[in-house]
């Protein structure tokens, strides 16, 4: 890439060099004729007002010819006005060389072209003639046209040569610059796709702006990616370790049935039976999870009245909620939130919300419900009055597989998939679930979700149908 770069900056470089060069060396003799003439203009400017007045005098221009040969004005003066004098040629107002009388033009009428070059000369608003050179008119002598051109293009291409050799010199810093740093990183991006994710590319080291973005987007890629390898890591050493306790109750409980320790009956049946859905519901919410993260869940939408389902959930706890001596207070308000969504995903954030609270909230306490429309949204939250949730931990929670060290201790068979459900399924309809530190004890759930009556976007996916539903 460097010598590929490198070439092309030679290349643009020698092809605007030698266009150059060929530009001068064609235009250097228009430019000294350019030249000659403004000087030629600039010297002869003092014979007009004795022209002037010799035409004013004698009314023609007979016998002038001593008048342009020897003019005080010019013989007075420095030798490269001298050298104009030999060549000065007069013409009458038609264009025709009048004088000197040795001129090898004398009595040629010159074309327009010829006559552009001269000075007019004007008498009483009228042009009464030309004054000019025969150098103008004839324009430069080869010779003299082709050694001026030698010595200006030499002179020139020294200076172009100089040009040229600064400017890739120039070019190969720069290229070195560019390519140098992109090599660098190459190299960096090939170690890190061998597995080294945790190298980091120096940023700072590169001049140029976009040479750092692309380093800093190298380093967010690769930390991106190292995030999600260890959160592969992770989930699989959490999938095995949650696998392997139910497997190893089947296995104890097999072996010794085999061995006749424990008799072949319903109760150990059951409990085989028990450990088998244990290991069902894992690989569902696993199946679940990975579903609402990818974007490709199934839901049928339907308006729904999401205080009428929240009741129904609560009826199906309340057996739960009595052993635990928990007192649960609903407010609702009314008219009732109406919100569009899947029943059945509904149904299983709030399902997820009351099963994490009967295994935390401290039994003969207070269960805070309530299901109210707030800024145009459903707002479902749901409150206990437990110990709560640390700070640092109430992102956690909502992670694959995380429990406090309390849940552990206290539920050992606990997944740690319900929230992380909950929080998909709530995001897959347009809604968050989050968690928050109320003012005393406990922890505060609360779910938010779009009113179906205003508009709303939901994360499309082309597992999305609406299904109409009985709420018109």
């Amino acid at each position: 890439m460097r010598n590929r770069l490198t070439l092309a900056f030679f290349g643009v470089i020698c092809l605007t060099l030698g266009l150059v060069y060929l530009f001068i060396y064609h235009s250097s003799a228009l430019v000294l004729q350019n030249s000659f003439r403004s000087y030629f203009q600039r010297a002869v400017q003092n014979i007009i007002p004795d022209l002037i007045a010799y035409y004013e005098k004698n009314q023609t221009w007979d016998g002038v010819d001593p008048k342009i040969i020897h003019n005080k004005n010019l013989t007075a003066q420095s030798d490269p006005y001298r050298a104009v004098n030999a060549n000065l040629i007069l013409m009458n107002a038609n264009g025709k060389v009048i004088a000197p009388l040795n001129s090898t033009f004398i009595g040629k009428e010159m074309a327009t072209f010829d006559l552009e070059p001269s000075l007019p000369i004007i008498y009483k608003g009228q042009t009464i003639g030309f004054l000019s050179s025969s150098m103008l008119i004839s324009n430069l002598p080869n010779v003299f046209a082709e050694e001026f051109n030698l010595l200006f293009s030499r002179s020139i291409l020294i200076a172009l040569l100089a040009s040229g050799f600064i400017a890739m010199i120039y070019a190969l810093v720069a290229t070195n610059s560019v390519v140098q740093p992109i090599v660098d990183m190459t190299e960096m991006v090939e170690k890190m796709a061998g597995g080294n994710l945790d190298l980091r590319v120096n940023s700072q080291k590169y001049g140029y702006q976009n040479l750092v973005t692309l380093a800093q987007s190298i380093n967010y890629l690769a930390k991106s990616v190292q995030q999600s390898e260890d959160q592969r890591r992770e989930m699989i050493s959490d999938v095995a370790h949650e696998l392997r306790t139910p497997l190893a109750v089947q296995k104890s409980y097999l072996e010794a049935m085999e061995d006749e320790i424990v008799p072949f009956n319903k109760d150990s049946l059951k409990t085989l039976q028990d450990q088998n859905l244990l290991l069902t519901r894992l690989v569902n919410d696993l199946r679940l999870l990975s579903l609402a993260e990818s974007g490709e869940l199934n839901l049928v939408l339907r308006q729904l009245d999401l205080t009428q389902l929240l009741t129904g959930v609560l009826k199906q706890f309340q057996s739960k909620f009595d052993e635990m001596d928990l007192t649960v207070k609903l407010k609702a308000s009314k008219p009732h939130p109406i919100i569009l969504g899947d029943p059945d995903r509904i149904e299983q954030i709030v399902n997820n919300l009351f099963q994490n609270e009967s295994r935390y909230a401290p039994p003969g306490t207070n269960l805070d419900v309530s299901c109210e429309i707030e800024d145009h949204h459903a707002v479902l939250s749901v409150r206990d009055y437990g110990v709560g949730v640390l700070e640092e931990e109430r992102e956690a929670i909502f992670v694959r597989f995380f429990r406090t060290d309390k849940s552990k201790q206290t539920f050992p068979s606990g997944f740690g998939l319900g929230l992380p459900i909950a929080r998909k399924l709530a995001e897959a309809h347009g809604g968050t679930l989050t968690a928050s530190d109320p003012v005393g004890k406990g922890v505060v759930f609360k779910l938010v979700l779009p009113l179906s009556y205003e508009p709303i976007s939901y994360k499309k996916n082309r597992h999305t149908s609406v299904e109409k539903g009985f709420f018109n």
